[in-house]
């Protein structure tokens, strides 16, 4: 039975994602590069910027076993793969990532290809948690995080509880 192709995540020179991402499509490896559209304050002004959903990592496609690995680790700006040991025997090899995880990435693109990740809340604005202990539970944003994460207030044991969410675990409340 031939090997399928993996998915193999690929840490990179943070910034240098799309130059990389052009020198592994030269050499004939398919790569995924996810992209975001965020807000980022620049000097006096606030812009929405494109920019890598995941800084400093892309993905490569190759087929253990039929591709040849060298090329991509030798390929200029790349700085190696994310590796995991062996369960088995203890060697070191490079992990791979499932097509299905790839695919649910490329689900929340827009038509253009970009993750819209941009956020438009403003303090006092109602929003509901769609995940985790508080799922279902209104919340007011507060404000966001300097780690792209937001601080919202919940109603908890009869007092506002300030805590610190993702974006992706709230929603507009309608």
């Amino acid at each position: 039975m031939e090997n399928m192709p993996n998915w193999y995540p690929v840490q990179v020179v943070t910034r240098m994602e799309t130059k990389v991402e052009e020198r592994l499509r030269r050499i004939d490896y398919e790569t995924y590069l996810p992209m975001a559209l965020v807000d980022k304050r620049l000097r006096k002004t606030k812009d929405s910027v494109i920019e890598p959903l995941l800084p400093g990592y892309l993905f490569v496609r190759a087929c253990e076993g039929t591709d040849e690995f060298r090329p991509i680790a030798n390929t200029q700006g790349v700085l190696g793969f994310i590796r995991q040991r062996s369960k088995k025997d203890g060697s070191i090899y490079p992990s791979h990532i499932s097509e299905t995880l790839i695919n649910m990435m490329k689900q929340h693109e827009n038509d253009e290809g970009i993750h819209d990740i941009k956020h438009d809340y403003q303090p006092g604005d109602a929003i509901r948690i769609s995940t985790g202990l508080f799922e279902g539970a209104e919340a007011i944003f507060h404000e966001p995080t300097k780690q792209g994460r937001l601080r919202a207030f919940v109603k908890f044991m009869g007092k506002n509880q300030l805590v610190m969410l993702d974006y992706q675990d709230v929603e507009s409340v309608t």
